[in-house]
């Protein structure tokens, strides 16, 4: 994954609006949730723009929802394999497989066969060019059991497959009738004077029994986190700073409402 500079704020019909100061603020105080408070009934569908945002997002809400017994759709609607375009011995098909394995591998090990994983395979930083077909695909892959809590990244993370995966897990979950939340990434290295979209409602979802679950997922990622491909020195990987961010004692939701 590449970042890119903008953001697109999250669909609103006004009110309030946060900076990103103001929005980390509200992380760190908002009230602290229960997986039952987030989805106290049906399936729990975690959408992630690319392989390992799932995990660095939605790691322990992951763990504790298969804990609880509730059945874990996690969908990766693009195929992650723009992260290290340079590389001769990582083409991006190979990479694309690479990471569908990775997805695989984190999942078994919070949730095991609790999780079920798919995967819609657009190209990596294209995801706006094929919406339609995205959201499509995100239909029949919830047909069986219709969830009850959809969770996407956040419409203020500064990628546009995040964004875009937010305005098509929007458009879906407003069909299923299901709650929608939205989980930061990126967001969360905006400059504090960044515009962050509408305030939200937001909550803490204590993950501390199951940090050491979420660390090694997100370690299963090799592709992202270690030297693996080391063809291509301006390929993509996340820092110790990156990793760090996302494996505190709280994962923070965000409830919206109007989104779609």
């Amino acid at each position: 994954m590449r970042l890119l500079g903008g953001s697109t704020p999250v669909v609103s019909s006004g009110g309030e609006r946060w900076t990103a100061g103001a929005a980390r603020t509200a992380f760190a105080s908002g009230p602290v949730a229960r997986i039952a408070d987030l989805a106290p009934e049906g399936s729990m569908l975690v959408v992630a723009p690319h392989p390992d945002d799932e995990s660095l997002g939605c790691g322990g809400l992951i763990a504790l929802g298969a804990r609880a017994g509730r059945r874990i759709c996690v969908a990766a609607l693009t195929d992650g394999g723009g992260s290290h375009p340079d590389s001769q011995a990582y083409p991006p098909a190979r990479l694309a497989d690479l990471r569908r394995s990775e997805l695989r591998a984190a999942m078994d090990r919070l949730g095991g066969p609790a999780v079920s994983v798919g995967s819609f395979g657009a190209p990596d930083g294209r995801l706006e060019t094929c919406e339609a077909q995205a959201q499509a695909w995100l239909a029949r892959y919830g047909a069986g059991d219709p969830p009850g809590s959809v969770f996407v990244t956040w419409a203020a993370d500064p990628h546009p497959d995040h964004t875009a995966a937010f305005r098509i897990a929007a458009r879906q979950a407003a069909l299923w009738c299901a709650a929608l939340y939205v989980y930061p990434v990126w967001g969360l290295t905006l400059a504090d004077a960044d515009d962050a979209g509408p305030a939200a409602p937001c909550v803490r979802l204590d993950v501390s029994s199951v940090l050491d679950l979420k660390r090694l997922a997100i370690a299963e990622h090799r592709s992202q986190t270690t030297p693996l491909i080391d063809d291509d020195p301006g390929g993509f990987r996340l820092s110790a700073a990156d990793v760090a961010r996302h494996l505190g004692g709280y994962e923070v939701f965000m409830r919206v409402s109007d989104a779609a």
